[in-house]
């Protein structure tokens, strides 16, 4: 198999938001989508009945199903169709806070058309499967806590439409701006996503492929890379209290002389170059690709990378090829790229309390079995000495987002409250949440629309004071500039349930169950 080939084919294999993504591009719609209805649950196929013991710490799919697991325990598994060859199909993604995955139905696959199409969302807690049916959508990014921004298609091939779910309520927010793309839009494609951002990879208009990072609340895009051929991207996302990262991998070239390039991003998109030198194998017609990139939970970053030598270079950089090194595991030390492991390994994922998933695909460079397959392989678990093989033919692994807790603050200058028996407790609104406990801790998110694309601030308080029947808290957290650390807010029990003011007039209302059943507090 050609390196041109297996660029294809190791293309399939990713996902846009877990962390790993490509571009693949599809001739976009031009007729108006349906909004999206509200979520029906469904009795999916499973190998055991949905457990709801923790969080599920990976997923992986093979081509007939996804299964979302933890440990070798299936929380819930889900009949779908997974082709070798376009990413988008393929596209599953995490909300941030972890709990929820969504994905399309399969129906443009089987009948070559998108306007039976469903928003499958499953609980990573529970195995649960909910049914959005979403006509014409084409593409979807995790944004917020727990919300997805969804492609629904457009009127006029001109422009995008995007509509923002709530995957906890089902509450939607129609007519989602979001920055203008660059090119033709049916050529941009979410590529990954955190709580405040989100990577597009488009088309620029003078034949190269862009990736653009947009901010919540940003008019436009920044371009943060550029190259010129449409190749499998791996970026990974990192969060931590210091605020975001992204590792990103470029693949440029062709034939025995293709490479790859791999940079560390900032969230204001400025790249740190890192030296993958130590990658190429010495010699003449010699190359290599950067196969995945991703990042331990202590902010380390690895990667997997194939590389070979060719003899018998022709003028076109093609040539007999020899893998050197299939799928060798890597670490960025020093700016500099180190050989970590010499087994074959297409992708590794660490679960926590010292185990990992390891998926291992076979690299297809040089001369192969015909009968072989290039798109699936062994996926183990590895804890001590001991190796579990969980899948004999899984395509892809995924975890949940890697989010680090921001330090907490100092609580000791704001005394603690406690509140009214009737605060206390869990109330929504339209794509946000509020918890208020009976020891006066309160945490608070909720969607802004007063930007181009959709903001989601998360605030934690301390109730500091009750007077007639008021009760004052104190901000100790806050992504929101508009209620800084150290802000004053009031809670008062009125209709729909319990009302907050804010600093600058800012209101905001909650619902209990009962007004929000009656539809009180949006869709």
């Amino acid at each position: 198999m050609t390196v041109k080939k297996l660029v294809a084919v190791l293309a399939g294999l990713c996902l846009v938001a877990a962390v790993v993504t490509a571009l693949v591009l599809k001739q976009g719609v031009e007729r108006p989508p349906e909004a999206a209805s509200p979520p029906t649950t469904t009795s999916a196929p499973t190998s055991s009945t949905p457990v709801g013991n923790g969080r599920a710490d990976y997923l992986y799919f093979t081509e007939t199903h996804l299964f979302v697991m933890r440990g070798e325990q299936v929380i819930t598994r889900l009949r779908r169709f997974f082709g070798g060859g376009d990413a988008l199909e393929n596209k599953v993604v995490w909300t941030n806070s972890g709990d929820h995955i969504a994905l399309f139905s399969d129906a443009d696959m089987r009948v070559e058309s998108n306007e039976e199409t469903e928003l499958i969302v499953i609980d990573a807690r529970t195995g649960e499967q909910r049914r959005f049916p979403c006509r014409l959508c084409s593409d979807i990014a995790a944004v917020g806590p727990d919300s997805v921004l969804v492609n629904i298609g457009s009127e006029n091939s001109a422009v995008d439409r995007f509509q923002t779910i709530d995957l906890r309520t089902g509450a939607r927010q129609d007519d989602t701006r979001f920055p203008p793309a660059l090119d033709a839009p049916n050529s941009r494609k979410f590529l990954v996503s955190t709580r405040r951002h989100v990577i597009t990879m488009q088309y620029d208009g003078r034949g190269k492929v862009s990736l653009v990072l947009v901010e919540s609340g940003a008019v436009a895009g920044k371009q943060i890379a550029a190259h010129s051929a449409n190749y499998y991207t791996p970026v990974a996302p990192y969060e931590n209290g210091e605020g975001e990262k992204y590792a990103l991998a470029v693949a440029e070239g062709s034939g025995c002389g293709g490479r790859s390039s791999i940079s560390v991003l900032d969230a204001d998109g400025n790249a740190t170059s890192t030296d993958t030198s130590a990658m190429m194998p010495p010699g003449a017609g010699s190359g290599f690709y950067v196969t995945d990139v991703w990042w331990t939970p202590k902010g380390e970053l690895r990667a997997t990378a194939t590389s070979w030598t060719c003899t018998d270079l022709k003028a076109n950089n093609n040539g007999t090829q020899t893998v050197r090194d299939a799928g060798g595991l890597w670490a960025l030390e020093n700016g500099k790229w180190a050989k970590s492991g010499t087994s074959p390994v297409t992708m590794v994922r660490d679960l926590g309390n010292g185990t990992v998933a390891e998926l291992t695909v076979p690299s297809c460079i040089g001369q192969i079995d015909p009968n072989a397959d290039c798109t699936a392989g062994p996926l183990a678990l590895h804890r001590d000495s001991n190796r579990t093989v969980v899948a004999e033919k899984a395509m892809f692994v995924s975890t949940p987002p890697i989010s680090v807790p921001s330090p907490q603050p100092s609580t000791s200058s704001a005394a603690a409250a406690t509140p009214p028996a009737s605060f206390a407790g869990t109330w929504s609104q339209h794509a946000g949440g509020l918890t208020i406990a009976p020891d006066g801790k309160v945490t608070m998110n909720y969607q802004s629309t007063a930007t181009v694309m959709p903001t989601f601030p998360e605030l934690t308080m301390r109730i500091t004071e009750v007077v007639d029947g008021r009760a004052t808290a104190t901000v100790l957290t806050s992504s929101d500039t508009a209620m800084p650390s150290g802000a004053s807010v009031v809670f008062e029990r009125k209709f729909p349930g319990l009302v907050m003011s804010g600093p600058s007039g800012l209101v905001l209302r909650w619902c209990d169950a009962a007004t929000r059943a009656a539809g009180e507090c949006g869709a």
